[in-house]
This record gives structure tokens, sequence and C-alpha cells, in this order.
């Protein structure tokens, strides 16, 4: 636990100088970036995916090409693609080498050409989806890296290589066409221009307390499309969500966020309606599809980013004493989250941190797949007991 925090401290702590400074790198980036890569691209038997991944990796690994794996959880055609070329060349921890490389690399080029600062978006999405997306969900992780340089193409006006790219994101996980919304921008200003009945009706809907995920959960289980619907299926096994202190805390403060959009950044190009559109998708699964976390969390993956973006956009905004302490409010909220995660009993796969350049250095392997394995079999009796 204690590892994550002292990492997100001082990302943050080289962070918040940088916002006096107009050069987007600089030290900060360079420590902000390799913190980024290391911890990701070496992990070593950490987080909640890497056992059914590799076991997959493995399955094709001892397979001909085209002949898909039957004894373990069916995967993406691209993403089983990729399995099988990194399985001609390298083991599994190549693997996770090669993802949290391509991964590391993508957002810091996404935040570089989104004119942000680099160290900014690193530190605040190292504190809310970080863990989870780099070190828990591999093909949801690789199909938001790939919608990064997908919603850069589109701001820079290449929308067939933007299109291309979505495209390319749904053939590692279906989940990223959930991302789709982004790309309407009409429909993006309007919800802008009338920002403040949005956020009313957003609020309103999750006070009432009518969650809509179950209704589109049944829905797209017995829609009978191949692969997908198997999959909703199991994600209802998982169970519905219920509304929370903390969940609704995160959705008032995306609404105070898309609030101050509002406010501060006077000029929309489209660059300003990607980043706030993927805000606004957020706030919409938050309210609408609250009772099916495993969505809405889906899409504040991408969203994170989008959010740093924007929060560096008021940050500029303002004078320097409030910029200051607007930054450090920032620093602590986000703080205050990563110790929410950390601190859970759901983070037992994640902590503590093992490294593999440790694994090679000493040969010690640590209880990583012990703690993994314990994991998915409470989880699973806790399942049970909730049927």
């Amino acid at each position: 636990m204690f590892f994550y925090l002292g990492i997100g401290v001082l990302l943050w702590v080289i962070t918040i100088p940088g916002l006096f400074i107009q050069t987007k790198t600089g030290i900060s980036f360079f420590v902000a970036l390799l913190a980024f890569w290391l911890i990701c691209a070496f992990r070593f038997e950490t987080g909640f995916d890497w056992v059914v991944y590799e076991q997959y990796y493995n399955a094709v690994e001892n397979s001909v090409f085209m002949d898909f794996p039957r004894d373990v959880v069916s995967m993406e055609p691209l993403f089983y693609l990729l399995n099988y070329l990194v399985s001609r060349v390298g083991n599994f921890q190549f693997f996770l080498f090669l993802v949290g490389t391509f991964n590391t690399y993508c957002a810091c080029r996404f935040f570089y050409r989104f004119d942000s600062r680099v160290s900014l978006g690193l530190a605040f999405v190292f504190c809310w989806v970080y863990i989870p997306l780099e070190m828990g969900t591999i093909r949801q992780s690789i199909a938001v890296s790939i919608m990064l340089l997908s919603m850069e193409s589109f701001v820079f006006g290449r929308s067939k290589k933007a299109f291309f790219g979505f495209f390319i994101a749904m053939g590692f996980q279906y989940s990223a066409l959930m991302y789709a919304p982004i790309f309407f921008l009409r429909g993006i200003r309007y919800l802008i221009t009338h920002v403040w009945i949005y956020i009313a009706v957003c609020l309103l809907f999750y006070s009432v307390g009518i969650g809509s995920g179950q209704v589109a959960l049944g829905l797209g289980a017995v829609a009978n499309i191949p692969f997908v619907s198997e999959k909703l299926s199991v994600y209802a096994g998982f169970g519905f969500s219920q509304r929370s202190i903390a969940g609704a805390g995160y959705l008032v403060l995306n609404c105070m966020l898309l609030g101050l959009a509002k406010l501060y950044i006077k000029e929309i190009t489209r660059r300003e309606l990607v980043s706030i559109g993927a805000l606004i998708c957020l706030i919409g699964a938050q309210s609408f599809l609250f009772d099916f976390a495993l969505i809405w969390n889906r899409i504040q993956y991408l969203a994170c980013f989008a959010q740093a973006v924007i929060i560096y956009d008021i940050l500029r905004q303002l004078r320097e004493p409030a910029r200051a302490m607007v930054a450090a409010s920032v620093a602590v909220v986000s703080l205050a989250s990563l110790l929410f995660f950390v601190s859970a009993g759901s983070a037992m796969p994640f902590t503590p941190y093992q490294s593999y350049i440790k694994y090679v250095l000493t040969n010690e392997e640590g209880d990583g797949r012990l703690r993994t394995q314990q994991y998915y079999e409470d989880f699973n009796a806790a399942n049970k007991v909730s049927e």
C-alpha cells in the first residue's frame, strides 16, 4: 500500500511546481514517465488479470495459428493475434513488458499532443485508474491506449484514421464500442450549451435510484450476439452495484469539473469537444448505469485522461495563488482516491507490488501467485453466498 502511495505523492510533488513554468517537459516529465513505465512494464505476478492472461498466453503459445484455445477464456481476435505473434519470440513476462511500454508511450503522447502537462496527466491517471487499468485489465488497457491515439487523430482532423483506430480498439476489447459517443461532436456541443440542465438531470436520476444497467444487461445478454452476449452473461453473474457514498461523491466531483469547464474554458475547439465529451459520457454512465459499475468503470478508464486535460486547461486560466490552491486540492483528492483503492480488501493481488527486476536479481518469486489465487477463491465464494 505504501509503495503506491509513495509513488503517488512523488508524482504530485514533482508536478505542482512545474505548473508555473512554460515548458511541457523537464525533470518532472522524465521522472513521471519512468515511474509510470517501470511499474506496469516490469510487474511480476501482480494484479487482477495476469493469471487468466498467462493461461491464455501459454495456450496460444502451444497451439498452431488460428487454432483458438478451447480450455481458457475466449478473447477478441486482435488480442489473439497479438498473443500469437509475441509468443513466437518471448514469454509472458515479455508480453507484459511490451503492453506496458506501449501504454506508457500512448499516455505520454496523448497529453503532449493535447497540449497538456504530461507529468500532471500521469500523476492524475496514476491515482485514479492506473492500478485497475494497467495492472487489472490488459485488453482494456490496450483498447484505451489505441483510443487515445484515435482521439488525437480525430482532434487534428484525420477522421478516417481516427475511426480506423476505433475499430482496432474494438478488435482488442469489444467494450471499446462504449467510447463511440465522443465522436458525435454536434451532440456534445449541444450538451455543453445546456450543461446545467444535463448536470441537473443526471444528479436527479441518480438520486431517484432507478438504474438502467440491469435492463441494458438483460437485453444484451438475450440478443444472442456472438461473444458479446456471452460476456454480458458473465458480467451478470458478478451481480449488480448499489449506490454508495463514494460513488455519489465521485459523480458530484465530475459534475463540478464539468461545470468549471463550462465557466473557464471559453474557446471550444474539437480538442475541447472530445475532452469534455468523454467527461459527459462518464457522468451519463455513472448516473444512468450506476447499478452496472463494470460498464461505467470502463468508460472512466478513458475519461480519466480527458479529465486530466480539462483540469490542466482550468489551471492555466487561474492566477498563481489560486492555481496553487486548486492544484493542491486536486492532488489531495487524487491521493485520497488512491488510498481508498489500495487499502480495500480487493487490493490483495496488488499489494505488495512485485517487480520482475527484483525477481531476476534475487530469484525470489514472492507470494503474488498465492495472493491472487486466494483473491479469486474469496471472490467466487462471496458470489456464491450472494446467490
